[in-house]
């Protein structure tokens, strides 16, 4: 099975799912949508008011992984440290880089120096998608 099928079964199993909470409030299933063997990933917060989301970074297996914001950040990463002690560098993950960032939000209410360090952020993600090695070696806790 190739990563594209997989990932097509993958959301009409999240569609109907119903082995956690979030089935009892959702009014659909938003799946990730993009291509199934991306080099880079970004991954987003929690589940809104309107919508879920569900991963399927096993099956795409891309180079790098942005994470946007502390939820995901923390997350991924399995740390208790905020976002703006972990930007600015890139860790091992799994078989890929994981650049943490602030999220778009944030960036949007907070003006120029959090955008101009999302900015340096995407660039080190850049970088790692073409082969740079983590600028860190292991997550702080």
């Amino acid at each position: 099975m190739t990563a594209a099928t997989d990932l097509e079964a993958l959301a009409v199993e999240a569609s109907t799912c119903t082995r956690c909470a979030l089935a009892e409030g959702r009014t659909q299933v938003v799946f990730g949508t993009g291509d199934p063997h991306a080099d880079v990933v970004f991954v987003g917060e929690a589940p809104g008011a309107e919508e879920d989301s569900q991963g399927q970074l096993d099956l795409i297996e891309p180079r790098v992984v942005v994470t946007l914001g502390n939820f995901a950040t923390k997350l991924l990463l399995g740390t208790k440290l905020g976002i703006t002690k972990l930007r600015g560098r890139s860790y091992p993950w799994r078989n890929a880089v994981l650049v943490p960032t602030y999220h778009p939000a944030a960036v949007l209410r907070g003006g120029g120096a959090p955008m101009a360090q999302m900015r340096a952020d995407l660039v080190r993600a850049k970088q790692a998608a073409g082969g740079a090695p983590p600028t860190d070696t292991g997550v702080p806790s």
